[in-house]
């Protein structure tokens, strides 16, 4: 077990985000067991409901709190890019304190703050890196009216953004545009970038030589 005292949980997993059997839970408090002492306890309420709570084990192998992967949410306003970054007040889960995140489409829309999202379904798909194809994401920047975000997210480190002037793509690589495609979804990597080229290939999307 990660921490022998409830104090030393409390510290660094209370009102923290963290996955329990693959869902994002929110740490409420942590109590003992009335029964066992030595039981530590984690008060959580389970997302994106935010209609159910639990007491539940901290021995629990379902709960993780470590290691969590991050990368690109899909909002409706467009893809931001979530990353990590330590804090003086160091929390093993994840909170606003903890948690960066980069202007949808290179500052085609707002920043989003981390309690914009933490509760959503998105959150949770970028959790457990569930992200539509990038024939998916295209077709989501297609979609008419004001309401079409500003870009799409296919992967945890890429992100399409619609080219207006050439009518095609961008590519977007951690909150960067790195590159430019077509409609068959074959990019070419702008010259001070040439150096991801593996990354993008071995990432399955396909680079023009």
């Amino acid at each position: 077990m990660l921490y022998e005292t409830s104090g030393e949980a409390q510290t660094r997993l209370c009102h923290t985000f963290f996955l329990y059997k693959e869902n994002p839970v929110y740490c409420n408090g942590v109590v003992t067991d009335m029964n066992d002492d030595k039981t530590i306890l984690l008060n959580l309420t389970f997302f994106p409901s935010g209609k159910e709570t639990a007491l539940i084990k901290l021995t629990d192998p379902d709960l993780k709190y470590r290691g969590l992967r991050l990368g690109y949410v899909n909002l409706p306003s467009g893809a931001t890019y979530v990353t990590r970054y330590p804090t003086r007040k160091y929390k093993q889960g994840l909170n606003g304190d903890n948690i960066k995140c980069t202007e949808p489409a290179e500052g085609k829309a707002p920043k989003p703050k981390f309690q914009d999202f933490c509760k959503s379904v998105a959150f949770q798909d970028t959790l457990l890196g569930r992200y539509p194809t990038i024939a998916q994401a295209a077709e989501r920047l297609r979609a008419q009216g004001d309401q079409k975000p500003a870009s799409v997210a296919f992967h945890r480190w890429f992100a399409l953004i619609p080219d207006n002037l050439r009518g095609d793509f961008m590519l977007e690589y951690r909150g960067r545009v790195v590159g430019f495609g077509d409609l068959k979804y074959e990019f070419t990597c702008a010259s001070e970038y040439s150096y991801l080229e593996d990354i993008i290939k071995q990432s399955g999307i396909k680079v023009r030589q």
